[in-house]
């Protein structure tokens, strides 16, 4: 089983099974995606991001990048994934067909900063989402675009989810559950590439992939077989 396998790789995997070439380029990769957040924090689409978020009002809990303010997890990783994309200047992988960085960094920033996670826990989450989104990328490949969606963004909220999960600690069962409830979330047209609505892809796909760990946390169901079976993701 698919859903099962990836479920269980998500739990199991701790920043000991890392090879170390996964752990410097996560580190490189890392910082990347925060300089160009840093570069997008200042583009007019940030401005008008920023002003949402600050009209919701979220608990002064994660950062927003370049803002000199902080918010609730996940309206700071809707913003922080949305700058990180919106310069297009963002890391890229050909078995994502996408940009796992912006969404990634975004999600685990808020998520590690609400737990209080390690460094350590935070690279493992990284990385084992980054995994999770290359085999989900790898099966769909140029597909998911012939169909009209945005891959970065479709991929992005299931890879996001993996990552927040195993941040969470969440069992396999419980994981299971979080990718079921995240390929609902999964969102994001192609015909939208060249506008501003691109890069809120990445900030939604952050989002929805932490929401998706949070309520599989706290018990909402979702089918334990979203990668198989007629009607599957």
């Amino acid at each position: 089983m698919i859903t099962e396998a990836l479920a269980e790789f998500i739990a199991r995997t701790r920043f000991a099974d890392l090879p170390e070439v996964a752990v410097t380029a996560a580190k490189r990769l890392w910082l990347d995606s925060i300089g160009v957040a840093m570069a997008g924090s200042a583009e007019p689409l940030s401005a008008a991001i920023t002003s949402y978020i600050r009209e919701q009002a979220g608990p002064p809990q994660v950062s927003v990048i370049g803002q000199g303010f902080r918010t609730s997890p996940a309206l700071a990783a809707l913003a922080n994934g949305t700058m990180a994309h919106a310069l297009d200047y963002d890391d890229i992988s050909i078995t994502w067909l996408g940009h796992p960085s912006a969404i990634l960094v975004a999600a685990v920033l808020a998520t590690g900063t609400r737990l209080e996670v390690s460094g350590q826990s935070a690279l493992t989450g990284y990385v084992v989402g980054w995994e999770v989104g290359a085999s989900i990328g790898r099966s769909i490949r140029h597909r998911i675009h012939e169909a009209g969606w945005h891959s970065t963004s479709v991929t992005g909220t299931i890879a996001a989810a993996a990552a927040c999960a195993n941040l969470a600690g969440l069992n396999a069962d419980r994981t299971r559950t979080a990718l079921g409830i995240a390929a609902s979330m999964t969102s994001g047209m192609y015909l939208n590439r060249g506008t501003d609505t691109k890069p809120v892809h990445a900030g939604i796909a952050a989002r929805n992939g932490m929401m998706a760990a949070d309520l599989a946390a706290r018990g909402v169901s979702a089918a334990a077989d979203i990668f198989e079976g007629p009607g599957n993701f």
